[in-house]
C-alpha cells in the first residue's frame, strides 16, 4: 500500500510564499481579462455612435468639396473667356 510522503501537506514559508505568488498572478490576469473586454466593448460602442453621428456630416464635406470644385472650374472657364491687358494692347 502506498504511504504517504512525510511532509507533503505541511505548510511552510516557502510554499505560503510561492502560493500567494500564484493567487497575485492570477488576480492580475483576472483583471487585466476583464480590462480588455471592457475597453473592447466600450470601443465598439463609441465606434457606433461616432460612425452614426458622423455620416451626415461627413456627407456634407463631400458636398462642399464638389460644390468648390465645380467653383473653380467655373472661374477658370469665366476668367479664361475675359480679355486680358495683352491682349488690349496688340
Amino acid at each position: 500500500m502506498l504511504r504517504p510522503i512525510p511532509g507533503l501537506f505541511r505548510v511552510t514559508l516557502r510554499r505560503l510564499l510561492l502560493l500567494r505568488l500564484v493567487g497575485i498572478l492570477v488576480l492580475l490576469i483576472a483583471i487585466g481579462a476583464l480590462c480588455a473586454s471592457a475597453l473592447m466593448k466600450a470601443d465598439q460602442r463609441i465606434q457606433s455612435v461616432v460612425g452614426d453621428t458622423l455620416a451626415p456630416i461627413s456627407n456634407v464635406g463631400r458636398i462642399q468639396s464638389d460644390f468648390n470644385n465645380d467653383f473653380q472650374a467655373l472661374a477658370h472657364a469665366v476668367l479664361m473667356r475675359l480679355p486680358s491687358a495683352l491682349d488690349e494692347t496688340a
